[in-house]
């Protein structure tokens, strides 16, 4: 019977370097010999659900749509996780590889919120996902801050989506260890306190 791989997830609003500590992780891991894979939610692979979900999400009047609604928004990125979780990731998962994830299905509940959908529908489009990962949980979730983002430009949106993760992570019950990795001077600066964490979970 296989041993399930470990799950390490990168959250956090976007320009705040996340998509950057991931690919890090990514390689120092595959350079210590263990089998991993990196991923991203929504999948930025071509051919697959959640690309697909990306070009229409920003260029939706290319598809004769002429609106998508906020909570439709959100149950797009809900359906890619769940094409990716069902097609990739839990069998990655279930073999013994060490899956690194950009995003989580926290992105769904920080973003629908500050975009106005209602929380108990953003919660019921969650389950379904959860329903779908079962027992298995992240081994090490990585919030990831700034003061502000690298464009150096803070909007009123940023600061709210920044904001609202740190009211989601005070209330939320976790199963898992979470850690909040500071990205205010260099990126290898904040590699490092992700790869303290990472030594103290990983499998040897």
């Amino acid at each position: 019977m296989n041993t399930v791989g470990q799950l390490f997830v990168f959250e956090g609003p976007n320009e705040v370097g996340k998509s950057t500590l991931s690919r890090l992780l990514h390689e120092d891991i595959m350079r210590s010999g263990k089998p991993c894979t990196i991923q991203t939610f929504p999948s930025d692979v071509g051919g697959t659900l959640g690309a697909h979900l990306r070009n229409l999400l920003t260029e939706h009047s290319a598809f004769g749509v002429k609106d998508i609604s906020a909570a439709a928004r959100q149950a797009l990125h809900i359906a890619a996780h769940i094409d990716a979780l069902q097609l990739t990731l839990l069998p990655q998962l279930r073999s013994g590889t060490t899956v690194v994830l950009d995003r989580f299905w926290w992105s769904t509940i920080v973003y629908g919120q500050v975009a106005g959908v209602d929380l108990n529908i953003l919660n019921g489009l969650v389950d379904v996902e959860l329903r779908l990962w079962q027992d298995i949980t992240p081994t090490c979730l990585f919030l990831v801050k700034r003061e502000v983002p690298l464009s150096g430009v803070s909007t009123e949106e940023w600061r709210c989506i920044s904001n609202t993760y740190d009211s989601f992570l005070d209330f939320c019950v976790c199963q898992h260890d979470v850690q909040r990795v500071f990205n205010e001077s260099t990126i290898g600066s904040a590699f490092e306190q992700v790869l303290s964490a990472y030594n103290r979970h990983a499998h040897p």
